[in-house]
């Protein structure tokens, strides 16, 4: 069973993710290591799961659906037609109603599927330190998802992967190492693929740890959900989603950063460092009008940017995890 959600409430997102969305991975680690190449709906996606883990159990599996997800990140339904209702009420007085039926895009359904089995292959780099002496410790990777996939039910009744039903079958739409099982009907036009009941996911046990702040690890970051209603602005560009990612997992008032890693990192085009330059500029006068920071300056004979941060932003992420 899922925590209940608050629209105002605010969510946990390991540290090890975190760095990982806004820092370039070494090259060596292989395609599959590294958060910071995700598309921006595959981002928020991510963010949109940590929403809805147990805050004192994270490392429990979730159930939630695509569109539970869709309203997470805030994707705008469509009006798709008009419902007629009639009943009879207890006296026999036949009544009707009719009700504006909403709902998402197929498009954006299929949008949460692609990201959520791109997401079950990505790994991160868990980055710990000794429990006894503080020390740091070798890097590991590990997956990000330990486990996802889909439930599937009849009248009521939840389907054995191992036992279905005639003319259902199993098809794999991950890798042979990690496979993900949707289920596929023959019909006279085809094959079709059944509407899952629910898609179900487990955080890494490791990066679970991080949300509990367990000794050894590098901890979380706190995020208010009303960043989601920021990523709808930017749900074009994967650059300005790791941007605000990146603003708001400063603790201090100010941040800076060296210019020709900070573009690389966070994906502008490195190879025109003038024009990289530029995009960074016009990104931080965006995050400037929406108040996330109060001020920025760009120093490239010194290839420093300097940023500072709109403190009153942020408090509220404060003020809702001291009195959840």
């Amino acid at each position: 069973m899922n925590p209940p959600t608050r629209l105002n409430e605010a969510f946990r997102v390991p540290n090890s993710i975190v760095q990982s969305l806004t820092t370039t991975t070494d090259p060596a680690r292989g395609d599959g290591t590294g958060l910071n190449r995700l598309t921006a709906f595959q981002t928020v996606t991510l963010l949109g799961l940590m929403t809805l883990l147990h805050p004192k159990h994270p490392q429990r599996e979730v159930r939630t659906t695509p569109t539970e997800l869709l309203g997470i990140v805030e994707v705008s339904r469509t009006v798709a037609q008009t419902v007629d209702r009639q009943w009879i009420t207890a006296d026999g007085e036949e009544k009707s109603r009719t009700y504006a039926s909403t709902r998402y895009s197929p498009n954006h359904v299929a949008k949460v599927n692609d990201a959520l089995r791109t997401l079950f292959d990505k790994a991160v780099e868990l980055k710990r330190h000794s429990s006894e002496t503080g020390a740091r410790q070798a890097d590991r990777v590990v997956h990000v998802l330990d486990s996802f996939g889909y439930i599937y039910e009849r009248e009521g009744r939840e389907l054995d992967l191992h036992d279905l039903p005639p003319g259902v079958e199993k098809v794999n739409i991950g890798s042979n190492d990690r496979p993900v099982w949707r289920l596929c009907s023959r019909t006279d036009r085809g094959p079709r693929f059944e509407r899952a009941r629910w898609i179900c996911f487990r955080l890494n046990s490791e990066l679970a740890r991080e949300l509990g702040y367990q000794e050894g690890t590098i901890g979380f970051t706190l995020f208010a959900r009303k960043v989601f209603g920021l990523f709808r602005k930017h749900v074009g560009s994967p650059t300005m989603i790791r941007l605000i990612i990146l603003v708001l997992r400063q603790t201090d008032r100010s941040f800076s950063r060296n210019i020709t890693q900070l573009v690389a990192d966070l994906g502008f085009d490195a190879s025109h460092a003038g024009r990289a330059a530029g995009d960074l500029e016009a990104a931080l006068k965006q995050l400037e009008e929406e108040h996330l920071i109060t001020s920025f300056q760009l120093l490239p004979t010194e290839d420093t940017v300097k940023v500072e941060i709109n403190r009153e932003w942020r408090r509220a992420e404060r003020s809702i995890e001291a009195n959840p």
